[in-house]
């Protein structure tokens, strides 16, 4: 059997001393000045719910695929003119993508309901 030598461990040893420590940086209380909140950068939920529903952008894949659709610069390099309402529309919707979840779980729960009443006013009929 092979004896470890000592030299291996006195290396290692050298290494530890040679690292420099990382200091974090301590933030003290004081410092901190309060601010007035800032306003929300996301649009409300129920205009972005019908813009969603009059371009029937009822998933993720829809959503992304219209919003690279209809991208300003893919309009000029395309060579046409969009419209006014589009371009706000766009705008809006750009807005809405981040609550993109909670607008789909609105529409999806919006369109149960109302299938749910029908049905059960044509079990009464029969």
């Amino acid at each position: 059997m092979y004896k470890r030598s000592n030299k291996r461990r006195t290396n290692q040893k050298k290494r530890k001393t040679h690292r420099k420590s990382h200091r974090r940086k301590s933030y003290s209380k004081k410092t901190k000045i309060k601010t007035e909140p800032l306003p929300s950068v996301h649009n409300p939920i129920a205009p972005c719910v019908k813009l969603f529903k009059k371009y029937g952008l009822t998933n993720q894949s829809k959503t992304v695929r219209w919003i690279n659709k209809n991208h300003p610069d893919h309009a000029v390099a395309r060579g046409s003119v969009q419209s006014k309402t589009l371009m706000d529309d766009y705008k809006f919707i750009t807005g809405c993508f981040a609550m993109r979840k909670q607008i789909y779980k609105m529409m999806k729960s919006k369109t149960k309901s109302k299938k749910k009443s029908k049905s059960k006013s044509v079990k009464a009929i029969q």
